[in-house]
């Protein structure tokens, strides 16, 4: 149990997009409504696992501005050619796009209706809000779960408080069980951002170091005799300090300092800069009351044919009822 949730609700939806299921839902336009479903009923059983005190959901909604300034190619192997598709498959993809906007846009009505706290910024990264809203907390002593399978939240793990959820493996990862999940042994979490400047990240296109993987990472943080380096100009100092590692491995990072700050600055969650538009629209969401209308979250299961979830409607919503304020 922890006293905040804080999930990445891209990361669900896409799970609950592509989840494999036997019958696929649909509403009376003959629109599918099967990834509604599977998010809500996933959500629930994380509050009614966690039975958190307040709930925070976050999604994307554009590129990150920031990243993408700092390196054009971020996440450009994620873009769909939809040039170099034709008839039967383009007609497929097409489809698959709008539905998948659709059944975004509904979850996201479905959630206003519940005492959940939904946080938007456009044009900002999902993964940095999650990451503000979870120090937020930790910062004043709460217990933080956040709801992912991202490895790049492991950089939080640093503080007690925090622990991650990862709902494709159903388990949770923490600073007490990190090196049971992490290939590299006696590494300290502080150092998880040099390490993933170090060895990039395909997913989002980021370029790391060449021929340079988990093993040999091992063996140059083991030849560190001192305090391990936790940022990039850290690093390129012990090299000039530690000749017996300066000999064995500065063939690989000669040249390379600038590809690892702009690594580091693309992979980093902890210090980020933040534009005062940005952190009213995240305050507002903090301090926002929430709030439950059981008529209007009935009517979008209505209009849906969400039936399985509206005919046990009052069971579907009681682990949300600890987060509802208080009646005076």
């Amino acid at each position: 149990m922890s006293d905040v949730l804080v999930c990445d609700g891209s990361n669900l939806f896409v799970r609950a997009f592509f989840s494999m299921t036997d019958a696929m839902l649909q509403n009376s336009k003959s629109q599918d409504t099967t990834a509604i479903y599977i998010f809500l009923q996933h959500l629930r059983k994380l509050i009614d696992t966690e039975r958190p005190e307040e709930c925070y959901i976050i999604f994307d909604f554009g590129r990150d501005v920031r990243k993408k300034g700092l390196y054009k190619d971020y996440k450009a192997n994620r873009n769909i050619d939809l040039g170099a598709l034709a008839g039967y498959d383009l007609t497929v993809k097409m489809n698959e796009i709008e539905s998948r906007k659709r059944q975004k846009s509904v979850i996201i009505d479905v959630l206003k209706t519940l005492p959940v706290k939904l946080v938007i910024v456009k044009q900002i990264e999902g993964d940095s809000l999650i990451a503000y809203v979870a120090k937020h907390f930790t910062d004043r002593e709460k217990t933080v779960t956040i709801v992912s399978n991202d490895k790049d939240f492991y950089q939080l793990l640093d503080h007690e408080n925090i622990k991650i959820f990862n709902p494709h493996k159903k388990s949770y990862i923490a600073r007490c069980n990190m090196e049971e999940v992490f290939p590299i042994k006696n590494f300290p979490i502080s150092c998880y951002r040099l390490y993933k400047a170090i060895r990039g990240d395909n997913s989002d296109n980021i370029k790391g170091i060449k021929l340079f993987g988990d093993k040999k990472i091992q063996t140059m943080f083991d030849m560190m005799k001192t305090k391990k380096p936790t940022n990039v100009e850290e690093l390129y100092q012990e090299f000039d300090s530690n000749p017996e590692l300066k000999k064995k491995y500065w063939k690989y990072f000669d040249g390379q300092k600038d590809l690892l700050e702009l690594n580091y600055q693309l992979i980093d969650l902890i210090d980020m800069d933040w534009s005062p538009q940005s952190l009213n629209l995240i305050y507002a969401a903090i301090e926002s009351s929430p709030s439950f209308s059981r008529m209007d979250f009935m009517q979008i299961l209505i209009r849906e044919n969400i039936n399985t979830i509206l005919a046990k409607v009052d069971k579907f919503i009681e682990p949300f009822n600890k987060m509802l304020p208080d009646k005076a």
